[in-house]
């Protein structure tokens, strides 16, 4: 029992011994409870503000954006902003209640001790609620943060949209500012100028002339030029006519409206020309210029012409003629003044605003830069410090020639420079940054060159300075769509099919040494031994063409391009092979101007000099051939119209280069058909034999008759046509 009694008695010490530790921890609590409680007055003091700079700042946000897209976030912050001033106060209120009843007496007597004590006691056990109400706190506080971050995002849009309409708005009203100030001086340098000038001539009217003095007076012309360039319409050709000639223009991206109008011959000799144009800054602005068609006899070309600058001028401000005149060929006074190497003459008239007129012809056959590229001073080792000086003056007003482009110097190659002197020398003065141009646009040239240049030194040259033909410039061209390869058979099938006209025996095969030539008679080969000419197919050509398909890898050799001859040629736009394309190269010479039966005569040539280039080249015939009739029969079969009925009707969606220069051929055939598409000649690719020597290969090749039988079916077939409401014979 005593043993009993011990246990117990050790049990009840250790409840007890835990009991004060509980007391003593509780006590402790008690005594730390005033810290606390000062820390959360503080942190409702400092959060009170925060929240009251809230929701001033929401009131300022929204008297200043009032777009819709900002309401829903205001709603979710104004509430947020209310709950969280809510939990603030039940805080704040618990906060004062224990403030309040933890207040020390002002006499520290046991009984007052103990009463504050007891208020710790009842504080301690309001503490939970008070943790509680602090995490409330903290959890609207979060909504709040978090909505006002939506709400910043918001107005940060808000307001960038405000700062580009406000800085737009600002930018626009600045540039009339600007515009009106300019405009402004402009009236006062005038009338000061024009003030000037009469105070001149009044003193020079005061002062008495000594006697003995009877030269002319020095006056000095005041030099007044547009500060617009003309870019309304022109004249195909300025030749007076009876009934007079009107031309339009519009552009609505830039929104000008243009008009020039040549009056009867019988009523006056003026042409006007009128321009209406808008802008952001200007508003609308009007142009209105006139000037005279005159005889190339007539008094102000005569001034020119021995630069006159004095004359030329007084004629000028005497109305007597106009800068802008021209002859009846269109040649305007820039062109004479070019002509005959006034440099004086041609600067003034720059200085008055003809710059847009430098590369105009007016109808004529040469322009004023055409005119100098072409004058025989070019070519001089040496040339004249006057020719000089002119190309020089007209490469300081280059900037405002907008057509000196590549088209433009392929334009210069005519059929009487052998060497293609007119496209080199317009390429070094006018164009010296060519070689500085991207790949593509070189391979282009170099693509439009294949059908026009004479001298393969200069079609080299089109790719690179150096003329050198690299497997990157190849691969590159292909790249870009202007494939190397496909140039070099459009340009060999041109050349070879136009030399074929007066020597039929170089489209025979090499291994047919007695092969006879249809139409190789006795008075043909006189005929060809007494004839002087250039030839267009060289052996250079030969190895340029071979060097090109040596640089070439085999996807390239029977790569598929799309190829767009110029405008002139009666071909349709083919895509194929390079194969192809030198089938279109010999249709761009023969088409339409030899009969069918020679037709095969200059395929069989041209495909035969193609596979001797190849095999120079290192290419393997039999390979070539398997691949190119797999492209044929199954993987590409839609080449076999590349020249066809559907090919020429396709051909129309497509905008070709215009050529300017036309070979003597042309001319003829021009004259016998038509250039509608309705008189060109379709065929079609009907199949490909192959081998390994050159007598193995063999086109097979059809006119599309049943295309000529459908179109005259289809007009036989056709019903009359009968306008509506119109009596029907019955």
């Amino acid at each position: 029992m005593e043993v009993i009694g011990a246990v117990a008695s050790g049990i009840a010490l250790g409840q007890l011994c835990i009991g004060i530790s509980k007391a003593v921890r509780l006590w402790h609590s008690i005594e730390d409870l005033p810290l606390d409680l000062n820390d959360a007055v503080d942190r409702l003091e400092a959060f009170g503000p925060v929240l009251q700079d809230m929701v001033e700042k929401l009131s300022r946000c929204e008297e200043e954006y009032g777009e819709s897209e900002l309401e829903l976030p205001a709603q979710h912050v104004r509430a947020c902003v209310v709950y969280a001033d809510k939990a603030r106060r039940a805080v704040d209120e618990m906060v004062r209640k224990l403030q309040s009843s933890l207040q020390t007496l002002p006499q520290q007597s046991l009984q007052s001790r103990t009463r504050r004590k007891m208020r710790l006691a009842w504080a301690a056990l309001r503490k939970g609620d008070l943790e509680k109400l602090e995490r409330r706190l903290d959890s609207a506080v979060g909504l709040v943060l978090m909505c006002i971050g939506a709400y910043d995002r918001a107005i940060m849009l808000a307001s960038q949209d405000r700062i580009a309409e406000k800085t737009a708005a600002k930018v626009v009203n600045e540039q009339k500012l600007l515009h009106r100030d300019f405009e402004d001086r402009i009236v006062r340098r005038v009338s000061l100028d024009v003030s000037t000038q009469l105070k001149n001539i009044e003193k020079q009217l005061q002062t008495p002339r000594p006697q003995g003095l009877h030269g002319e007076n020095e006056t000095e012309y005041v030099i007044v030029r547009s500060r617009t360039t003309w870019r309304g319409p022109r004249l195909p050709s300025y030749k007076p006519t009876p009934t007079g000639q009107v031309a339009a223009a519009s552009r609505k991206d830039r929104s000008e409206w243009g008009l020039s109008l040549q009056l009867p011959d019988w009523i006056s000799g003026a042409v006007w020309e009128i321009q209406v144009c808008w802008s952001m800054t200007g508003g609308w602005q009007q142009s209105l210029r006139s000037f005279s068609v005159r005889s190339k006899h007539s008094a102000i070309f005569a001034v020119v012409k021995k630069g006159d600058v004095k004359g030329m001028m007084a004629m000028f401000s005497k109305g007597e003629a106009s800068p802008l005149d021209r002859d009846e060929k269109g040649s305007n006074l820039l062109y004479y003044a070019t002509d005959y190497r006034q440099v004086e003459v041609c600067r003034t008239l720059l200085d008055l605003g003809l710059e847009d007129l430098i590369d105009d012809n007016g109808g004529s056959s040469e322009s004023p830069l055409s005119e100098l590229v072409k004058s025989r001073e070019s070519l001089a080792p040496t040339p004249d410090s006057a020719h000089h000086a002119l190309v020089s003056l007209f490469q300081s007003r280059s900037a405002n020639i907008p057509t000196l482009t590549i088209e433009r110097m392929l334009d210069f190659q005519t059929e009487c420079s052998y060497s293609d002197d007119w496209l080199r020398i317009f390429q070094r003065n006018f164009l010296p940054g060519y070689h500085d141009l991207p790949l593509r646009d070189r391979a282009e040239a170099t693509r439009l060159g294949a059908f026009t240049t004479q001298d393969v030194s200069v079609y080299r040259r089109l790719l690179n300075q150096k003329g050198v033909i690299t497997k990157d410039d190849v691969r590159a061209s292909a790249e870009a769509g202007f494939s190397l390869v496909h140039s070099a058979a459009a340009a060999l099938g041109k050349r070879f099919a136009h030399e074929m006209q007066f020597n039929p025996r170089l489209g025979r095969d090499d291994d047919d040494e007695d092969a006879s030539v249809e139409g190789d008679d006795g008075e043909s080969e006189g005929r060809r031994v007494l004839m002087v000419r250039f030839r267009a197919w060289t052996e250079g050509w030969s190895y340029t063409f071979a060097e090109t398909l040596r640089a070439a890898e085999w996807k390239q050799l029977n790569g598929l391009e799309t190829v767009v001859p110029w405008d002139w040629y009666r071909v349709p736009v083919w895509t194929g092979t390079p194969l192809i394309s030198v089938l279109g190269g010999a249709l761009c010479r023969i088409s339409p101007d030899l009969p069918w039966g020679k037709w095969d005569a200059v395929f069989r040539g041209v495909l035969n000099q193609w596979l001797r280039d190849l095999r120079d080249a290192d290419v393997d015939l039999l390979q070539y051939g398997r691949a190119e009739a797999l492209k044929i029969k199954y993987t590409a079969p839609e080449i076999k119209g590349a020249f066809d009925a559907d090919a020429i009707a396709a051909s129309r969606r497509h905008v070709r280069s215009s050529l300017r220069m036309r070979e003597s051929w042309m001319q003829m055939v021009d004259d016998e058909h038509p250039r509608s598409d309705l008189y060109w000649l379709p065929v079609r690719i009907v199949g490909l034999d192959y081998g390994p020597r050159l007598r193995d290969w063999r086109l097979w090749w059809a006119p599309e008759f049943e295309a000529f039988a459908a179109e005259f079916w289809e007009g036989v077939g056709r019903p009359q046509s009968i306008m509506p409401g119109s009596w029907v014979d019955s």
